[in-house]
């Protein structure tokens, strides 16, 4: 291998020199590029300006000319006074553009004080014949542009100064309207930006506060109406457990056996899920919820939440439950600023559904909740932003009920069975934001704003009728057995700055599982005020356990002795026979209605082997009945999955 060793020369040398020289220049140019350019800022100056004050001080002399005048009494002068503060530190430009009298500019580094003119006066300018700033359209002063005075001077970010415009000669009027320039960096005339700041972040934290009311009140009515599902389910499967005879249960007259079983039953699994209930019986969800609204102000808002739940189904006490959440809220606004807005915060319900009667359920809720806010908005290079907490509470209820018809012609995808649910629900919130902490930034400005505390009220009250039937095509890709459709009409009431009362539609499409009620898709449009306000909410669940299908079956302690039903009359239940037949018709099903699926023997273990009935039981697949003495009663029991536990 050869190595070439590159050999340093005078032509080497130039281009290397040549190449960091265009680096260089390149490096200079984007560098300048990406400095902020000097704008022009204007003001006219009168009585009324912000930030300008107007009078008349004793100093001057016959003839204004320097700050050493200022010291001389017995002349008169009217004066307009403007107080200002650069953004940065700099080189800035100060001059006048047009005025009616033949004026002076006063330059002051600190405050102006009429008693004592002189004092903290820095430079006194009367004429200017020089090149004016950029982009500046001069008038007259006094009818010459030369009367028209401009100073330069090197100001420090985040400092107050004054300019006073007063006359060159005594006794003359110059508060009627003084064109003021400032070439340079950015800067804030008076506090007409921190006021403006500060009226928008007030309103900008007002609709947030509102904004998560409504979210919280849009999404616990999901989730509660989820609970509600799976409460109904619940009593179903609770009636069809229970046989209407427990010698009657298969109308066969063959005493019934003793057996003994030493496991735990207290575990079913569904065809939903693979997961498991607690022991004691609760059942554990997790929600997860997205909603998107588009204001009509041109607002547009995303709202995410994840909320755990645990309930504890009952029969007589009905479904008591608890839950906790986690909320994010994200805005993009246009109204009242441009700006983006984030909120954060947790929240804590209970909630429990009673059976007024059957098929008629009460459900009342109660929801404490606390969050973190935090607005930023801008304008011309101004930073103004609030960061607030919120606290909010809810209480709501609901009446649901069961009006049932049939459809003389179903669709094709509709079975023969419809149940309309008609349902109320009222729901009241209060939020309240504290702690707000504003600011306006502009450069090396920085100032404290004050924002008041806001409250917020917002009542609801929505009817809908719920319409549920079973889609011929079954369960849809495992997200539910029955599609509901709810279209709704809803009203809200909003006590607050923002006092509004609006009504509007929305409709609910989602699907629910039959085997424990939980809605796996939820989707709603929602409508308020006019057709150009919107909101749609998207809600995924996924269960962490099953609601049981019986009260029984969530029974925590083990199973010491039950008896077996009765075997079917004429046949025999030797273990050997492993054939497959068809049900047995019987008078009385704990189910409702027993498919016509095939049916396997059943085996059991017994303390007496004599007392093992013979004849064969046939029983629907995996499912036998057992009677319990203890409770006088019937329980229903997956065999199959006590052999797998065993």
């Amino acid at each position: 291998m050869t190595i070439y060793e590159p050999i340093a020369n005078k032509e080497n040398i130039e281009d290397v020199l040549l190449q960091l020289i265009v680096c260089l220049f390149i490096w200079v140019v984007t560098g300048a590029s990406t400095l902020a350019a000097p704008i022009l800022s204007e003001t006219v100056l009168t009585t009324n300006s912000d930030g300008a004050t107007s009078g008349s001080f004793n100093g001057g002399g016959a003839t204004l000319t320097s700050t050493a005048n200022l010291a001389t009494t017995g002349s008169n002068r009217n004066f307009v006074a403007q107080y200002f503060v650069p953004s940065s530190s700099g080189t800035y430009e100060i001059g006048l553009s047009s005025s009616t009298e033949d004026t002076v500019i006063v330059f002051y580094s600190g405050t102006f004080q009429p008693s004592s003119p002189a004092n903290n006066a820095q430079t006194v300018k009367d004429d200017f014949t020089g090149i004016r700033s950029v982009g500046v359209t001069m008038g007259t002063c006094g009818g010459q542009v030369r009367y028209c005075p401009q100073i330069t001077e090197n100001l420090v970010g985040g400092q107050t100064y004054y300019i006073v415009v007063t006359s060159y000669l005594p006794n003359r009027t110059v508060s009627d309207g003084v064109n003021l320039y400032i070439y340079g960096e950015p800067v804030s005339f008076g506090n007409t930006d921190q006021t403006d700041a500060a009226a928008k972040l007030e309103t900008t934290v007002n609709l947030e506060v509102l904004n998560r009311t409504q979210s919280l009140i849009k999404f616990n009515k999901m989730y509660i109406s989820d609970a509600i599902e799976r409460h109904i389910i619940h009593q179903k499967n609770e009636k069809q457990d229970q046989p209407k005879s427990k010698l009657d249960f298969y109308s066969y007259e063959k005493p019934i056996n003793r057996i003994f079983v030493d496991e735990n039953i207290s575990k079913f699994n569904t065809t939903s899920s693979n997961t498991q209930p607690m022991k004691n019986g609760s059942r554990w969800n997790i929600d997860t919820a997205l909603s998107y609204v588009n204001n009509r102000n041109g607002n547009e808002t995303t709202n995410s939440e994840i909320r755990v739940s645990v309930e504890q189904p009952g029969k007589e006490s009905g479904t008591i439950g608890g839950a906790f959440g986690l909320q994010y809220h994200n805005s993009d606004t246009v109204n009242p600023n441009s700006g983006k807005v984030k909120n954060k915060g947790a929240s804590f319900t209970i909630y429990n559904i009673m059976n007024v009667r059957e098929n008629v359920f009460l459900e009342n809720h109660l929801m404490v909740a606390s969050a973190q806010g935090k607005a930023e908005l801008g304008s011309n290079g101004q930073i103004w932003s609030s960061k607030f907490n919120t606290d909010s509470s809810l209480y709501g209820f609901s009446l649901r009920g069961l009006l049932k018809a049939s459809l003389l012609d179903p669709p094709d995808f509709i079975g023969e069975k419809i149940e309309i649910w008609p349902s109320l629900s009222f729901d009241h919130s209060v939020s309240k934001a504290k702690d707000i902490r504003s600011s306006f930034e502009f450069g090396s400005i920085y100032e404290n704003l004050k924002i008041g505390d806001s409250k917020i009220k917002v009542t609801e009250i929505s009817v809908a009728p719920q319409f549920k039937f079973r889609p011929k095509f079954r369960n849809v890709s495992g997200l539910g057995n029955t599609l509901s459709v709810a279209p709704g009409y809803s009203c809200q009431r909003i006590s607050s700055s923002l006092n509004n009362n609006s009504c509007g539609t929305d409709i609910h499409v989602f699907l629910v599982g039959d085997g424990d009620g939980q809605k796996r898709f939820d989707f709603q449009l929602q409508n308020l005020t006019d057709s150009e306000t919107f909101s749609a909410s998207l809600n995924f669940v996924m269960p962490l356990s099953h609601s049981a299908t019986s009260s029984h079956s969530n029974s925590s302690a083990p199973i010491i002795e039950r008896v077996l039903s009765p075997s079917v009359k004429g046949e025999i239940n030797s273990p050997s026979s492993q054939v497959r037949r068809e049900p047995q018709k019987v008078k009385n099903q704990a189910m409702g209605a027993i498919s016509e699926n095939a049916v396997k023997q059943t085996e059991f273990k017994s303390s007496d082997k004599d007392s093992v009935n013979k004849e064969p039981n046939t029983l629907p697949t995996e499912v036998v009945w057992l009677w319990e003495l203890s409770k006088d009663s019937w329980l229903r029991v997956d065999l199959d999955k006590q052999k797998k536990e065993n």
